[in-house]
């Protein structure tokens, strides 16, 4: 089996990457645009990996590819960089399509749904664009669906990804902010998150990859099924703080009436791949604390 996966450099990306090559004796082709770092990071696998930068995609032998994983996509809300990432996915797309590539995985995000639902959003819940980001997602959704109606695709919407080395999360955030020393302080009210540790994210991509194209459905949630609120994650930071340094730190709260749910019902994946994910919060935050002590 062969697999092409777009967006190599970035942090599911990465993960994903070295999930493949460790649980799967396979070839991967890694389209980037930071092939100096990956191949850095991979060099035992140059038989297995081949490292193609991003704007010579037209060159790949689509034929030979069995699943295209698609996880690349601008980040920030940027316009121009926005349209230039959604152009760049119709452009791959259309070239993977035409060239025969077996099945097709784009990477989407809960954000599509509306982040004040009252709800675990499952793949039936009305869809609610509420910034840039979620435009983007979706449009990359219905390119998918459009543009590979004739090969087995499917769009994953996961839940925020989190671990070591994403330091714009919450999490990354309050662990430097204890590592520094300095006060932690955390809103309380109606606010709900439903994160996802990237290796598990990438062990089930790695999961729906080894398994039927053919049963796929259009859209699957991906995530834990957990919700955490903003005081759940700091008493963990702060417990497992306390215990790695025999310490007592404490935190603050402030009252607030903002509402927020970015949760998601994960039932259909679950069921559907035999999956269920291996990292809790608290297995997350030591890899944080982990990481960040090591530098």
């Amino acid at each position: 089996m062969t697999i092409l996966l777009t967006g190599a450099g970035g942090f599911l990306g990465k993960h994903l990457l070295e999930v493949l090559l460790s649980q799967m004796d396979h070839s991967v082709i890694a389209l980037t645009s930071q092939g100096k770092n990956l191949c850095g990071m991979f060099p035992a696998e140059e038989n297995r990996l081949t490292v193609v930068p991003t704007e010579q995609f037209t060159s790949l032998p689509f034929a030979e590819i069995d699943v295209l994983v698609n996880c690349a996509f601008p980040r920030n809300e940027d316009g121009t960089k926005m349209a230039e990432g959604l152009r760049f996915i119709a452009e791959i797309l259309n070239a993977a399509v035409d060239g025969g590539v077996g099945a097709v995985i784009n990477i989407s995000s809960q954000s599509v749904y509306s982040q004040q639902r009252t709800e675990p959003a499952t793949e039936e819940t009305p869809l609610n664009l509420e910034g840039k980001y979620a435009v983007g997602k979706y449009a990359a959704e219905l390119l998918t669906n459009t543009l590979c109606a004739a090969v087995p695709h499917t769009n994953l919407r996961l839940a925020s990804l989190i671990g070591a080395g994403f330091d714009q999360r919450v999490p990354n955030k309050l662990v430097a902010k204890a590592l520094a020393g300095e006060e932690l302080k955390v809103l309380t009210g109606p606010q709900y998150y439903g994160f996802l540790d990237v290796r598990d994210a990438s062990d089930a991509i790695t999961t729906m990859i080894k398994s039927d194209s053919a049963a796929w459905s259009e859209v699957y949630n991906l995530g834990t099924n957990e919700s955490y609120t903003l005081e759940d994650i700091v008493k963990t930071v702060v417990e497992i703080y306390n215990q790695k340094f025999s310490a007592n730190i404490t935190y603050k709260t402030e009252l607030s009436e903002k509402h927020f749910n970015s949760v998601l019902s994960c039932r259909k994946f679950n069921e559907d791949f035999h999956w269920s994910p291996r990292y809790s919060l608290i297995d997350t935050i030591q890899w944080i604390f982990e990481q960040k002590k090591a530098k």
